[in-house]
């Protein structure tokens, strides 16, 4: 099977579990949400693996400031449940005075690095469809129309730049990504915004098209800011385990980019 064959397989694969799990309600979408959530973090951990972070230690963290937070933002519990992030924080520098690490901070700055990178943003998309808060419901149409919008952004950047890309956006980062696909991604986005407003009318059309200039600028720096990662630690992709993609983080990186900021503005917007 070609690339483009394992690309395009691998995709639409993405594309029916996350679609699928978010029409599912509330329960299997953010049990979905920790799941890929916990998959980035432990990628992540493999990445810097010289740096030896606490790898164990950080899942758990994250996984436990994931459930955590998402058990106040469903009202299982009151706020004081968050209280118990502060122990669980702590827990980490407790650990590293039973090691003989001679580089202690460094591992702890990349241990705590995976949550703030990875689990931060989760959690905003874990919560996004819950929006505004009242009641319980939930707004499926917020998390597919974002994941449509960064869809259409990240395969026609990736099919105008194979056609006619010639120009570098960013050489010293990302030499493979052109102004022509950028722009051919933007283009893809702002379509798809348009098409939302006909069958998501929750949302006007200058709302989706404000959450796909947030997705295209969002998007393409968080692009940016995976590939220098990746050029910092001298590695082409960030895993192997989705074919075509190379990792999660590779194929996730945009929207976990994006989700915050299009958050804020439909929280405003409310």
């Amino acid at each position: 099977m070609s690339e483009i064959s394992k690309r395009i397989t691998t995709g639409l694969l993405i594309v029916a579990i996350m679609v699928l799990t978010a029409l599912a309600g509330t329960r299997i979408f953010v049990f979905t949400i920790l799941l890929l959530n916990l998959l980035c973090v432990n990628e992540f951990y493999k990445l810097f693996h010289t740096y030896s972070p606490k790898r164990m230690w950080g899942i758990f963290f994250s996984a436990g400031t994931f459930v955590l937070m998402m058990l106040f933002s469903l009202k299982i519990f009151t706020w004081e449940v968050l209280l118990l992030i502060i122990p669980l924080g702590f827990s980490l520098f407790v650990s590293e005075l039973y090691t003989r690490s001679e580089r202690p901070f460094i591992r702890l700055g990349i241990t705590f690095l995976a949550t703030i990178y990875i689990t931060v943003p989760a959690l905003f998309l874990a919560n996004l469809p819950m929006l505004p808060f009242e009641g319980n419901s939930f707004h499926s149409h917020y998390v597919l129309g974002l994941y449509f919008l960064v869809w259409a952004h990240d395969s026609g950047a990736f099919a105008t730049g194979k056609l006619i890309g010639k120009h570098p956006l960013f050489s010293r980062i990302s030499p493979k990504k052109t102004r022509e696909g950028s722009a051919g991604g933007a283009l893809s986005a702002m379509t798809i915004a348009y098409l939302l407003s006909l069958f998501y009318t929750e949302m006007s059309l200058m709302d989706w098209m404000l959450v796909s200039a947030i997705v295209i600028v969002a998007g393409t720096f968080g692009d940016f800011i995976k590939s220098l990662l990746k050029r910092s630690l001298h590695v082409k992709d960030s895993g192997t385990s989705l074919p075509g993609h190379g990792g999660f983080l590779d194929r996730f990186d945009a929207l976990l980019s994006s989700v915050p900021f299009v958050f804020v503005y439909i929280l405003l917007m409310n």
